[in-house]
């Protein structure tokens, strides 16, 4: 095998297991949606030794807030930070 080809060797399981995540997010008007989304990518993740979470909402006129603090109630390592209402500063 030559060394290019080396390089995309799939890593030892054990490995992935050790691996730590970090999710990164925006958030707008997506109260119906977000605790489904959290949900499914922390299945997705299920194998790694830890996730975090940081999401950015702004601008939202639903509940998106309310599921947001939600989240941080129910999903370890979930945070989330609100830059409020940026349309109106543009």
């Amino acid at each position: 095998m030559s060394s290019r080809s080396n390089r995309f060797k799939t890593a030892p399981l054990n490995k992935i297991k050790e691996s730590r995540f970090l999710i990164v997010g925006t958030a707008r008007n997506c109260e119906h949606t977000i605790r489904d989304i959290v949900r499914k990518i922390n299945d997705a993740f299920s194998f790694a030794a830890e996730i975090r979470w940081l999401i950015v909402e702004s601008d939202s006129n639903d509940r998106t807030l309310s599921m947001l603090e939600e989240c941080t109630q129910k999903v370890s390592g979930f945070s989330y930070i609100t830059l409020g209402n940026l349309e109106e500063q543009i």
